[in-house]
């Protein structure tokens, strides 16, 4: 049966969700691209990238999980799942038809945000596009489309496995500041928890050097990379594999 979601979902605030999610990550970033010394600076995108990477982390399980909530309560609130059953199609293949749904718009806002900040970045003196910057940018735009795709399929399964209606918008909220946390406190643990993963890839160190703080360009980190991709890879077997009945789950 050809997936529907995209008709399903209209009427439902997802648009409204990423055109918000898009102007806090873009405000932000103008904040850096605001600032008088930014014509000069050395590492004019990475600047940019820093400021919208620490917003995702904050925001994006919030957004995400809200987004993730408006699609499956389609069928939740309009007892649509036992219709859906009847024409032969399965939980698995309608929570993944979702999850593909919303991961097609989520690229098309990555590509719409790495684009702006581009152009922004290519007004500095300093900005110089090259092989090492290709790379850097290739790299880190996957991981963090691969990020956001996790979190989606992560929701996923936490809309249908836990039956309060708000748990998830409560949970992404502690998601997000435990992500905080991991970035004050530990390295490794920003590796191991997911919502951290996006500390993992912030391009600029400081350094203090006397009085004052040095700017340091940290290595490329591609460790973040193949543990986003194979984490979202293993969330997808699992929804695949889905056997919870949702008729259960109430509102």
């Amino acid at each position: 049966m050809k997936n529907l979601e995209p008709k399903k979902i209209k009427g439902t605030g997802i648009q409204l969700l990423l055109a918000i999610m898009i102007a806090m990550h873009l405000l932000f970033v103008l904040i850096p691209f605001s600032d008088k010394s930014y014509a000069t600076t050395d590492y004019p995108l990475y600047d940019l990238l820093d400021t919208y990477f620490m917003m995702a982390m904050i925001f994006n399980p919030i957004f995400l999980a809200g987004m993730v909530k408006k699609v499956i309560e389609i069928e939740e609130q309009h007892h649509m799942w036992a219709l859906l059953l009847s024409f032969g199609q399965s939980v698995q293949r309608i929570l993944l038809n979702k999850w593909k749904t919303l991961a097609y718009k989520l690229l098309l806002v990555h590509v719409c945000e790495w684009g702006v900040m581009l152009v922004l970045a290519s007004s500095s003196t300093h900005f110089e596009i090259n092989p090492d910057l290709l790379m850097r940018c290739g790299i880190y735009f996957l991981t963090s489309l691969f990020i956001n795709l996790f979190f989606v399929a992560f929701f996923i399964l936490i809309e249908m496995k836990v039956k309060k209606e708000y748990f998830s918008t409560f949970f992404s909220i502690i998601c997000s500041m435990s992500g905080i946390i991991c970035m004050l406190t530990s390295k490794t643990l920003s590796y191991i928890n997911p919502f951290a993963w996006y500390v993992t890839l912030l391009n600029i160190s400081f350094v203090k050097e006397g009085d004052t703080f040095k700017r340091l360009l940290n290595d490329l980190q591609i460790m973040t990379f193949f543990i986003s991709l194979l984490s979202l890879l293993l969330l997808i077997q699992v929804i695949k594999n889905f056997k919870n009945s949702p008729s259960q789950k109430e509102y």
